[in-house]
């Protein structure tokens, strides 16, 4: 028994000792002319880090928190930060850190970090119709959306060259991108994939599976002139305990984080105390404890992560079927509208009233065709705009012409819009077409209509025009132009009538 007490009260002399940090001469008086640091950061890579309303946090915050405890230094990040300035300024030697880096040779050229401190799996996140895609093999030669100078980027022009990236600001954008099909996949941490999944409420997208980029992690990243600094962040993390980053990996994680244990710390206990025959032996049976231990929570994280994938695949086909079920009762609804406004039209005698309530009849028929076209879409956000546009116009052609022929044509270059943006677009189409059938082609009685949209330098253009002979209403009170008015400033954007005879108008929006 007092063998067993001295032994219990030499490791716990030991525990002590290595949590209190050695700093040298030189690194106590940096810390002293320097109680301030600041640093960069990405504002929106979580759970990594998240800069909102002059506020940082995030996993790299936590672990910073504990090092400014030890250190009696203040991190203070800068201001108005993205990934790309913390990148540039790190690579000048003109920011002095940034928590959150992944290592790789062509960086190694430039700066220095210190241990990795935080690994998450990396996995391949696809569109539902493409979740074949299981590796990174399966995505040669096809299109995929990654974060600029992000590490993934690096990583995949060095070792699978063949893939097609296309560069974003951040994983919201290129899951974006993956949504809409302009891209197959992207690929990076599961944290930020799921998260930014849950937050956009992308509900076509699932992960389809995993890489060889696991093991790989982030570490604090500094200009090889900050190497003192490095060194100091260095120590002040590898005095962090096991349990103080595993509530830090809880707090920001949902599955259990597997525990990595400094090996060569270990190695000076045992070398400590190799005097002692049975010591050594003891160390021995507990490092084969600890191991089968590993081996057991790899399995249990393995179970884990698999039932998480599960979870969220469900949950995604969940989601797509109730915005399908919304769009089609919203549709049935607005039909509702349109009975009761008929209805209230027939009930009147003065020929105004009921034009101007088939005006508002047919409104509001443009947005449920929006929500028809949505939900018999498989991939719900998206939508066939070509195909709206005609049947917009088949519609209002049965309503306001009887023995008219106008031609109805429609250019879109695939583009694609989402429900903040057609429902607008489709009042300003239903002004315009409807103002065409009913004044431009009474004396021609035949006629065309060209519609084309396309997007250029981030701003969609609009261009409408008609070659009708006009028919001029000196009684409008010009609500169609109030309309039109209203919703091109919803978009921000504006359009001006062109001096033709005929009706042509050019739009510009930069909301879309």
């Amino acid at each position: 028994m007092k063998f067993l007490g001295c032994l219990l009260f030499c490791l716990f002399t030991l525990s002590l000792l290595a949590q209190k940090i050695h700093f040298t001469e030189e690194e106590k008086a940096w810390m002293k002319q320097n109680p301030v640091v600041y640093f960069g950061y990405d504002p929106n890579w979580p759970p990594y880090e998240i800069y909102s309303k002059g506020k940082y946090s995030g996993m790299c915050a936590d672990f910073l928190e504990k090092i400014s405890e030890k250190t009696n230094i203040r991190f203070v990040p800068r201001k108005n930060m993205t990934w790309e300035k913390t990148f540039h300024q790190l690579m000048q030697d003109s920011l002095m850190m940034a928590p959150a880096v992944g290592i790789t040779p062509d960086r190694l050229k430039t700066l220095v970090y210190s241990e990795i401190y935080i690994k998450l799996p990396t996995v391949i996140a696809t569109n539902r119709e493409n979740k074949h895609f299981k590796s990174l093999k399966d995505l040669n030669y096809k299109k995929v959306s990654i974060p600029k100078n992000y590490l993934q980027e690096e990583i995949l022009k060095r070792h699978h060259p063949d893939i097609r990236l296309v560069l974003r600001n951040n994983f919201a954008e290129c899951l974006q991108d993956v949504s809409s099909g302009e891209s197959v996949a992207t690929v990076g941490s599961l944290g930020s994939i799921s998260y930014f999944m849950k937050e956009n409420a992308f509900s076509n997208l699932i992960i389809s599976g995993h890489t060889n980029l696991q093991t790989r992690g982030v570490a604090f990243a500094f200009p090889k002139s900050k190497k003192i600094l490095r060194d100091i962040v260095d120590k002040a993390l590898k005095s962090i305990s096991e349990d103080e980053r595993g509530k830090i990996y809880s707090k920001w994680v949902t599955i259990n984080m597997q525990k990595e244990y400094n090996y060569n710390q270990i190695w000076k206990y045992v070398v400590l105390v190799t005097v002692i025959l049975t010591i050594v032996l003891v160390l021995f049976y507990l490092w084969n404890k600890s191991l089968r231990k590993q081996i057991f929570l790899r399995k249990h994280i393995e179970a884990e992560l698999s039932h998480t994938l599960e979870q969220v695949n469900k949950q995604n086909n969940d989601k797509t079927v109730l915005l399908q079920e919304i769009h089609h009762r919203v549709k049935n609804n607005l039909q509702i509208i349109i009975s009761l406004l008929r209805l209230q039209a027939n009930s009147h005698t003065n020929s105004d009233v009921q034009d101007a309530i088939y005006e508002a009849i047919e409104r509001v028929n443009s947005i449920s065709l929006v929500h028809e076209h949505l939900y018999k879409n498989p991939n719900l956000g998206e939508i066939d705009l070509s195909g709206y546009i005609r049947d917009l116009g088949e519609e209002l052609k049965r309503v306001f012409i009887k023995d008219f022929d106008v031609e109805i044509r429609v250019e879109t270059n695939d583009t694609q819009l989402n429900i903040k943006v057609i429902i607008p677009l489709a009042l300003i189409l239903n002004e315009l077409i409807t103002n065409s059938l009913k004044y431009a082609f009474r004396n021609t009685r035949s006629g065309q209509i060209s519609i084309r949209l396309f997007v250029k330098d981030d701003i969609l253009h609009f261009h409408y025009a008609d070659n009708g002979e006009w028919f001029h209403n000196d009684y409008s009170r010009n609500f169609g132009t109030y309309l039109l008015d209203i919703f091109t400033e919803q978009l921000n954007g504006e359009y001006e009538k062109l001096p033709e005879e005929f009706a042509s108008y050019r739009f510009v929006f930069k909301d879309f």
